[in-house]
């Protein structure tokens, strides 16, 4: 990463290292099409607002659509019209999970530079796990974004909704009896939803992550137990949580036992997310507290590094407002001791 030589190395590092702008640019251009397509009244920034914005909160509304459609107020309509039209309803099947494999790639990379400019340092195991986790990432994130170039050159999904559709639509989730509610929703929405499932059914994205079905799920119920461990982290770190939120056994406990269980916590958290900027930090305080700086300094480390801030350049935290951890963590990192 850090000093590829054959033109194959440098194609590769240039490929991960500029991913996530790649993604970003078709994010851009896909909220530009929806934005001409009257998606983007679903939000209050219609404006200024992006796709991810926008796929945000349908994805918060579609749950008690008939409820919000109801209303009909801008944001009624809006939602209206990203259920009306298939060129939202694919796009928005075609960026699921996205935020994550960015963060998969983002957070990985991250780990790995450091190894090189700063303080982290890994096991040929953990380098390893790092370096799948971030090509997994990487590889559904270039079947996604050749399946936002196919629907952004594709004109699949015809003229934008129409007011009067949208009204019908509105009218269709004032129905008082439920039955009949239902009929009249689904009789506008299902052939809109028919479109919807048969193209997203065809996307590079959608068939890669069937195939990874499997791996995905271990790593969403790995992700899930790493964040068990931060919850009791955060109890058993002295200083973390007020007494009061702290169980008595723990506060029965010395400081030095306390960090001894935490170092534990913290470890077998990081088995299951070794990308936990929060696992880090607490991995960090534990070892600081029971062995020296020296063994500490690359875990603090590896927490800047996840939050994008080096230590050894001023330009990714000077005049910014660092958080009580991250200034802790850089006062460690840059310490003579």
């Amino acid at each position: 990463m850090a000093r590829p030589r054959t033109a194959e190395e440098k194609a590769l590092v240039s490929d991960l290292l500029g991913l996530e702008a790649a993604v970003k640019l078709r994010l851009s251009l896909a909220t530009r099409e929806l934005r001409k397509r009257g998606c983007m009244a679903l939000i209050e920034d219609e404006e200024s607002g992006s796709f991810k914005d926008v796929a945000r909160r349908y994805e918060e509304l579609v749950q008690r659509a008939a409820t919000e459609l109801a209303v009909g107020d801008q944001r009624a309509r809006g939602l209206g019209v990203c259920l009306l039209d298939p060129a939202f309803g694919v796009r928005y099947s075609a960026i699921h999970g996205i935020e994550r494999e960015l963060l998969e790639v983002r957070s990985g990379l991250s780990i790995l530079l450091a190894t090189q400019a700063g303080f982290v340092s890994l096991s040929n195991g953990e380098a390893l796990v790092i370096a799948q986790r971030v090509d997994r990432s990487a590889a559904l994130l270039r079947a996604m974004m050749l399946d936002m170039d196919l629907l952004g050159a594709s004109d699949f999904a015809g003229e934008p909704a129409t007011s009067l559709l949208v009204d019908e639509l509105v009218e269709a989730a004032r129905e008082s009896d439920q039955g009949e509610r239902q009929r009249k929703l689904s009789a506008l929405l299902d052939p809109t939803q028919a479109v919807i499932t048969r193209m997203a059914g065809s996307l590079k994205g959608a068939r890669l992550r069937a195939a990874l079905s499997a791996d995905l799920a271990l790593r969403e119920a790995a992700l899930e137990r790493a964040s068990q461990h931060v919850l009791e982290l955060d109890r058993l770190v002295p200083g973390r949580l007020p007494d009061e939120e702290v169980p008595a056994e723990v506060l029965a406990m010395s400081k030095q036992d306390r960090h001894r269980v935490a170092l534990r916590h913290a470890q077998e958290g990081l088995a299951e997310d070794p990308f936990s900027p929060e696992l880090s930090f607490y991995m960090a305080l534990s070892t600081d507290w029971l062995v020296d700086r020296l063994r500490s300094r690359p875990w603090f480390d590896r927490y800047l590094a996840l939050n994008g801030v080096r230590a050894h350049d001023h330009r990714t935290y000077q005049g910014n407002v660092l958080s009580p951890d991250l200034q802790i963590a850089l006062d460690a990192v840059q310490s003579d001791v």
